[in-house]
């Protein structure tokens, strides 16, 4: 399936499963990969036969996070717009009326990861592809909205207790950048299941399969349970980020000195 998938955003159905296949190259995120990854939700919803969505992407990356090459040269309004537009996609995300799984193929980092985190299921591949949120080590601090979405998905027990199954986990791997494998990652909870490359979207579908079973979920059903238990975070994503103004220029600089770091033109 993969090999036939053309370069961009696209969806494909596998019977009343939907899969949005990500094959941008190291799919990182900019304005627009979100209104097309956007454009896929609508389409899915449009489709009321659909019972289930599983993202993935196409070669060695899942999602290498936020295209930091695109937003270091970005104005002020459109940071402003982006890193908006970001939050409301992983908050739709979040409260999506049908279960959605995150086949992880390969290097989730930093938004990518956090993409995969709003999903309501994760499956990573063995052996190659590392889960991590590295903003520590390029200096980006994360903002509350985002580690509170992180806290809450990572957890087994999210909805009732807001934090991670285990916190020394969620301190190594949120506070300090720890990279984890596909194996290290079921191991401490982040995923579900850790499976062969090769057998990966099978095991994406059949995993999903067995949780809608033959009728599936009632839409409304489903996007008001997960809003009861994320509505907290959906809220603050509706948060009036303008009153940010004041730290645009600092935005800017992070955002610069990160992409010169990942190429290697600052020192970490």
């Amino acid at each position: 399936m993969a090999e036939a998938v053309p370069a961009g955003i696209h969806l494909r159905f596998v019977d009343d499963i939907a899969v949005m296949w990500l094959n941008n190259g190291e799919n990182r995120l900019n304005i627009n990969s979100l209104r097309a990854m956007n454009a896929v939700l609508d389409q899915v919803e449009s489709n009321e036969s659909t019972k289930a969505l599983i993202i993935t992407g196409v070669g060695k990356y899942f999602s290498c996070g936020l295209d930091l090459a695109w937003l270091s040269k970005q104005d002020d309004d459109t940071l402003t717009t982006f890193f908006s537009a970001f939050d409301q996609f992983l908050a739709r995300l979040l409260v999506y009326p049908m279960p959605t799984v995150a086949a992880i193929n390969g290097h989730a980092y930093a938004a990518g990861g956090f993409m995969a985190v709003a999903c309501d299921y994760r499956i990573m591949r063995t052996q190659r592809g590392w889960f991590c949120f590295p903003e520590i080590n390029i200096k980006l601090p994360l903002q509350p909205p985002t580690v509170e979405m992180i806290r809450v998905q990572c957890s087994i027990v999210c909805a009732c207790r807001m934090k991670i199954r285990d916190n020394l986990v969620f301190r190594d791997l949120v506070m300090y950048g720890q990279r984890v494998t596909g194996e290290e990652a079921k191991e401490k909870g982040v995923v579900d299941k850790c499976v062969d490359m090769k057998d990966l979207m099978d095991t994406a579908i059949a995993f999903t399969r067995e949780r809608i079973g033959a009728d599936g979920f009632d839409r409304t059903t489903v996007h008001l349970m997960k809003h009861n238990l994320y509505g907290i975070i959906v809220e603050k994503s509706k948060r009036d980020i303008s009153g940010a103004a004041a730290g645009k220029l600092d935005t800017q600089e992070q955002l610069k000195r990160a992409h010169d770091a990942r190429q290697g033109k600052a020192r970490l």
